[in-house]
């Protein structure tokens, strides 16, 4: 459901499209999760494939914000889609 593919998407679409079939605070939160996930391809992963941990000594303070706020945005996504109405949005 909440996926990849489905980031992608969100961040194609006009974000008016995304709050108005969403609500409010959750088509916002989904347009900055789909933005962080895109950020954070480019300045979490050195490699492309795994993530520099939080306590390397290198990783940048952007890395290392990015990571935090994907993490706490991730977190209000399952609230927010623990609600069976909110699921059914997403068919």
């Amino acid at each position: 459901m909440l996926n990849q593919e489905f980031f992608d998407e969100v961040r194609k679409r006009d974000n008016n499209d995304i709050i108005d079939h969403f609500g409010t605070r959750c088509g916002k939160l989904l347009i900055r999760h789909a933005l962080l996930e895109e950020k954070f391809n480019s300045v979490c992963m050195d490699d492309g494939v795994k993530m520099t941990p939080l306590t390397d000594e290198f990783i940048s303070e952007d890395a290392r914000q990015c990571a935090i706020d994907l993490r706490e945005t991730t977190s209000q996504l399952i609230r927010i889609f623990s609600d069976r109405e909110m699921q059914l949005k997403l068919q």
